[in-house]
């Protein structure tokens, strides 16, 4: 007989379940047993099992698509009082989807009732949602079934530029916030929803955004409800290019019109949507409105972790992206929200997360249509596993590792996990400046044989500590990965895979990075930003950058040895700062060119120069040039610098050996003279 002392599996059908079941069967039996209606009922039903003294692997399976009133919340609360002899909360629950067909955590509801209508000049279908008008429900997301759906934005292509801020050269800080900026009144004039629309603006490495709180029509200034990050310039001289403010509006009226596009008219309570294939039928449009920011939280305490939670075979989407961070402000240090949090957008949300949790996995899921990040490994977790999973039309980054730093506790540690053969495209969608994957004070992790593609910032970011101060990020594994098409031209100072701090221990190997280009400046396959200490970068393969196959910006012994770089529009190798210590090793590497030249150096002072600052030293490399023309060492100010030189008068690439060649193979594709013309 069934019972819950022998039960290995507990059945959910949001369909056709009821929390009065026992849960024990997949479909009602006329009597007791049948699917239960909700989660939190399951959660209860396992707390008395163990309660029981049942310890034994319990398997939840999900029937169909299940909506989410509130976030799935796995505590150590939840099951308080019983322990392992570890002091550890016994978990050991599978989540995963009933039979053959995936099912969906979704954290919003579908919109239904379009109708065909005509709005801003285009044909477009619509539907009057109550709640918006009647309740000031709002939404800044929406997705069909595994798409972010595009909101309309004014200008429809392209940015506009602001004319001057708040920014005084005699006072620069990059700190320095503003809530404000002066437009060109011709761009924003026709505009009678300007102050119910969103902004999102590009500057320095980051886009920002926050709500329009005002317009002066008259003087064009533009006020908004969040401080900027980072300080706003409208120089475009040249002085300042890479900082300058680019923006556009959001929920504008005059906007929309772009496939895929909509726009919520919260004083009508009308969603105006124009699919890009305008013959289907309304009854067929399948429309998602987020309504919570966190999916499933897997929460323990410094003192009693959650432990064997897994995920398998599950699709989780549909969440929100709304967020102001609150920081100090940079008049009087008070909180005040801010239009960004800072690099990477590193403190956004998760809808996933682990927070004081072991031993437990995501496999096999996929996850889509998130308004933030997805996936959070997050303080005191050990031996979390992420592997084989898709995430893509993400608004932030695929996966987020955030441990201590080094005046934080122990207990907050993030290490010995594993993120693998995981497929990351398309993230970043709202918030440009996100990554593939971020990783922060973690160590002795895994994240290997993973593809990240189509972003526009960095793939994979590690570190988080800028300089030579104490860093609890390293021995990490960096291995196998395929990360590609990096930066859309929106954002700059990015890397396939981006390096902070010291970082004593930590390999990175066997990855093939290429295609990587940035808005204005700092393109660089591998950017080895502030303070990278200690790594070795091995066996990898990397082409294609818009400036460096690599960039040291300063650090301090790091080794590059048997790999491949190939092609780079400014030099293969950059190195930005001389610190009189030898911040970097090439060995044993193939480096090939196609006119450009293998290194640019720079001077401690910021100038650019043929010769070698002597933070490098470099043996042994075979260096080509399929340009027909004998490949170019340095080159600056018209001075070019050959090979003979570059070995006879500083001493480097001794044991190296240099040619001409019309084909060059990487990654098993012959890479012609003619091909690079093309």
């Amino acid at each position: 007989m069934i019972n819950y002392s022998t039960a290995a599996t507990i059945y959910i059908s949001q369909n056709d379940g009821d929390d009065t079941y026992s849960g024990l069967l997949p479909e009602y039996d006329g009597g007791v047993h049948g699917p239960l209606k909700s989660v939190s009922r399951a959660l209860e039903l396992i707390g008395g099992i163990r309660t029981a003294q049942s310890f034994q692997p319990i398997s939840v399976q999900i029937k169909g698509d299940y909506y989410l009133e509130r976030s799935i919340d796995i505590g150590a609360q939840f099951l308080k009082g019983i322990y392992d002899t570890q002091n550890t909360v016994i978990r050991d629950i599978t989540f995963e989807s009933y039979g053959d067909t995936r099912s969906r955590l979704i954290g919003g509801k579908r919109i239904t009732g379009f109708e065909k209508d005509r709005f801003n000049g285009e044909d477009c279908f619509s539907v009057y949602i109550p709640d918006v008008k009647e309740k000031g429900m709002r939404f800044s997301d929406l997705y069909t079934d595994k798409k972010v759906l595009n909101i309309s934005r004014y200008p429809k292509e392209g940015e506009l530029k602001a004319v001057a801020t708040e920014y005084d050269d005699s006072a620069f800080g990059l700190m320095k916030g503003s809530r404000w900026f002066i437009a060109h009144k011709e761009d924003l004039e026709d505009i009678p929803d300007i102050e119910n629309a969103g902004i999102s603006f590009f500057h320095w490495w980051i886009d920002e955004h926050a709500q329009v709180e005002s317009y002066d029509k008259e003087t064009g200034k533009l006020i908004m409800n969040a401080r900027s990050c980072y300080t706003m310039t409208a120089d475009y001289t040249g002085k300042c290019g890479h900082i300058d403010i680019y923006y556009h509006l959001e929920n504008a009226a005059k906007g929309f019109g772009n496939d895929d596009s909509w726009y919520l008219d919260c004083e009508t309570g009308k969603l105006y949507y124009k699919p890009a294939d305008m013959s289907v039928k309304a009854e067929e449009i399948e429309v998602y409105a987020p309504t919570l920011t966190e999916l499933v939280r897997v929460s323990g305490t410094p003192e009693n972790k959650v432990s064997g939670i897994r995920f398998k075979n599950l699709d989780f989407m549909c969440s929100k992206g709304d967020y102001l961070c609150k920081m100090p402000n940079c008049v009087d240090g008070t909180l005040e929200p801010h239009a960004a949090c800072g690099q990477s957008h590193s403190k956004g949300v998760s809808a996933v997360k682990f927070n004081y949790a072991e031993n437990c996995s995501v496999r096999n899921c996929k996850t889509y249509c998130l308004g933030f990040h997805a996936i959070e490994i997050g303080k005191g977790s050990d031996s979390v596993r992420i592997e084989e999973c898709e995430m893509f039309e993400l608004g932030g980054s695929g996966i987020k590792m955030l441990g201590n730093t080094a005046t934080e506790p122990e207990t907050d540690a993030c290490r010995h996990n594993t993120v693998r053969r995981n497929y990351i495209h398309h993230p970043a969608r709202r918030y440009r400046a996100a990554c593939g994957i971020i990783a922060m004070h973690t160590s002795h992790n895994e994240i290997s044989e993973n593809e990240i593609c189509f972003l526009d910032y960095s793939g994979l970011s590690l570190g988080w500590v800028w300089g030579y101060r104490p860093s609890n990020t390293r021995c990490n594994l960096i291995r196998g990965n395929h990360i590609h098409h990096v930066g859309g031209g929106q954002i700059s100072d990015l890397g396939a895979i981006y390096t902070l701090g010291k970082q004593d221990g930590t390999v990175i190997e066997e990855n093939l990075l290429h295609d990587v280009y940035s808005r204005f400046y700092g393109a660089h396959a591998i950017h080895s930003d502030e303070g990278t200490c200690y790594i070795l970068y091995e066996n990898n393969t990397v082409y294609e950058a818009k400036q460096n196959c690599y960039h040291l910006h300063f650090g301090t012994g790091n080794v590059l040895r048997n790999n491949v770089f190939g092609f780079a529009n400014e030099a293969l190798i950059r190195t930005s700062r001389y610190e009189g210590t030898t911040s970097v090793i090439f060995e044993n590497n193939d480096f090939i060119t196609d006119g450009h030249p293998v290194y640019h150096f720079e001077n401690s002072d910021g100038v650019f120069t043929h010769m070698p600052n002597m933070s490098a030293a470099a043996h042994r490399n075979r260096i080509w040039d399929v340009s027909g023309e004998t490949p170019i060492m340095s080159r600056c100010r018209g001075i070019i610098t050959d090979f003979n030189t570059w070995q006879d008068l500083y001493g480097l690439e001794e044991g190296s050996t240099v040619g001409k060649a019309d084909d060059i193979i990487i990654e098993g594709r012959t890479v012609s003279r003619r091909e690079k013309e093309k």
